[in-house]
């Protein structure tokens, strides 16, 4: 029988592959024999290809299709009997967690004042530090002033009970050693072999057999989570988000809530920070995104999607379907450092920067939400940052220039557009309030006087319509607008309607205009016209109706 390399060949010289890198499954397929070929190997690729590849999203979705095909085409050409299934990875396993006694921990504690071990279990139990953290961590690094560790990768808060400890502890070693954890030698730190045997030693005492100090550490990270946010949790743990949600969640209990964070109120204030952190990153993946969507207010849906053809670097612009952006000096210095950077394989603007590949759009937003709350900038998320911009720049909303964009392009790039196509209602509050008063005193409106009466813009008037439908303020019939409650919401007018006529054919286009609480007959045929053409009401003489297989006397006319 053929290998799986030979029949993909076959396959090949039949359908392009498009991007396919074929070597990648090759590397773990390619010699399998095609009727030996399991679900298991093809599990085994995929994963190697999600861990090691760091394939995402529709790239990853790509080269599934790509094995699917090649069995597809195996099992029509004869060479095997049925086609492998390929099930979705089961989540792995929490980490093993033996949790601490509390009360044979505290004893333990109190035994242990000021000295090495009691140091240790500390630093573990009470700020979830790690041994290598432990071992080479130095006074420099404590701030009992403002209370809180600094590390290079976050700051850990400290308890007055921990500041206490370490007060006694700065006192008795800091003229000796610059370590926190002093070796016999003094200036070294202490092994981080030694660490671990006194730990367990310890504990072992103390009756804690099973508990070691990576549980220690673990059990501060559960414990944070039942009080703080998780953000709050990944920041002083250096935990990233997606292992927080993996391996500690599992054991916070059922009847503990997950504390999320409230969204950070965007002051002047927090946008330096944020131009900031965003210069720092310079042109990561990180600091491109940010620049996207605060500087341009670029959809998060569409950062993927954004290829080089976009981007004159000679006018400084940015074409997207709806407008062309002038691009800010700094953020060109960017793009023109991020292209500089990628190997040029792909034509994508934001790559993963771990395999230089297109990635999708959660991949980026969690790549910038936990890098800021990496540097300590938490409860801010991309679409936070892409809403901020909107409402700092909402006149810009009717100043388009597609008119500049070659219908080629436009065809081309459909999905490449620059502004949201729904915001919040919060951004038509004035104009959202007019709107209630108008519609409360005058029942129903249509578009046109609407935009005379509130005085704005079309696609002002359309975006905010849309929010206000969305949110269920108002409800739309054919071409008027009302207040909701006002009229039977839309998704019921159909059953109430066909549940009437049952009762009481046939009825006149008038009864069904008052059934449904609408002012002019005409708004009836906006909602009656999908009945008929689905056959569920048939019209019987000139303005009847009657549900289908009326015996009445009536005759269609």
């Amino acid at each position: 029988m053929p290998s799986f390399r030979e029949v993909a060949a076959d396959w090949l010289k039949q359908i392009s592959s498009g991007n396919i890198d074929c070597d990648l499954v090759f590397s773990s397929l390619g010699d399998v024999d095609i009727k030996s070929l399991t679900s298991e190997k093809i599990q085994e690729c995929l994963s190697d290809l999600y861990d090691n590849a760091k394939l995402r999203g529709v790239i990853f979705a790509s080269y599934e299709k790509f094995i699917v095909s090649i069995c597809q085409y195996a099992f029509d050409n004869g060479y095997t009997s049925e086609i492998p299934k390929i099930g979705y990875r089961k989540a792995p396993k929490a980490n093993l967690y033996n949790p601490p006694d509390q009360k044979a921990m505290e004893l333990l504690l109190s035994h242990e004042d000021c000295t090495p071990v009691g140091t240790i279990l500390r630093l573990a139990w009470y700020c979830g530090l790690g041994r290598n953290e432990i071992t080479f961590l130095q006074w420099q690094q404590v701030d009992l002033k403002i209370m809180q560790i600094v590390l290079p990768d976050r700051k850990v808060p400290l308890t007055n009970k921990m500041v206490l400890h370490l007060r006694h502890l700065h006192e008795q070693n800091a003229l000796l050693s610059e370590y926190v954890l002093m070796s016999q030698r003094e200036t070294a730190p202490m092994a981080e072999q030694s660490v671990s045997a006194l730990v367990r030693k310890a504990l072992d005492n103390y009756g804690q057999i099973n508990v070691r100090l990576s549980d220690l550490r673990s059990d501060f990270i559960i414990q944070a989570l039942t009080k703080n946010t998780w953000e709050h949790v990944s920041y002083i743990s250096g935990v990233d988000l997606p292992s927080i949600q993996e391996h500690y969640f599992p054991y916070v209990g059922r009847d503990a809530k997950i504390r999320e964070d409230h969204k950070l109120q965007i002051t002047q204030s927090v946008r330096n920070t944020l131009y900031d952190f965003m210069e720092s990153e310079g042109a990561s993946m990180v600091g491109v995104a940010l620049r996207f969507v605060m500087q341009m207010g670029i959809p998060v849906s569409v950062l993927p999607l954004m290829t080089w053809d976009i981007i004159d670097f000679n006018k400084s612009t940015a074409t997207f379907i709806d407008r062309t952006i002038i691009v800010p000096e700094d953020f060109l210095h960017a793009l023109q450092n991020a292209k500089i950077a990628s190997s040029g394989e792909y034509n994508n603007i934001i790559l993963n920067e771990n395999k230089r590949k297109p990635t999708d759009s959660i991949f980026i937003q969690k790549a910038v939400q936990q890098s800021l709350i990496r540097s300590g900038i938490k409860g801010i998320t991309l679409p936070v940052l892409q809403n901020d911009y909107w409402k700092q720049h909402f006149e810009e909303l009717n100043v388009f220039v597609d008119t500049e964009i070659p219908n080629s392009y436009k065809a081309k790039n459909s999905e490449i557009y620059s502004v949201q196509k729904s915001f919040p209602l919060a951004f038509f509050r004035r104009q959202h309030e007019d709107l209630i008063k108008y519609l409360t005193d005058n029942y129903s409106a249509d578009y046109k006087t609407l935009k005379v009466i509130l005085n704005i813009t079309e696609k002002e008037l359309s975006l905010m319509l849309k929010a206000c439908q969305a949110e269920g303020k108002i409800a739309r019939v054919g071409l008027r607008y009302f207040l909701a409650g006002t009229i039977v919401q839309r998704e019921k007018q159909k059953d109430l309607i066909l549940n009437y006529v049952e009762k009481h054919q046939p009825v006149s286009s008038s009864e069904l205009t008052k059934l449904l609480g609408l002012v002019e007959r005409r708004q009836i045929f906006w909602i009656i016209d999908p009945l008929l053409k689905s056959g569920d009401l048939i019209r019987v003489s000139r303005n009847k109706y009657c549900i289908p297989g009326y015996d009445g006397n009536l005759v269609i006319t």
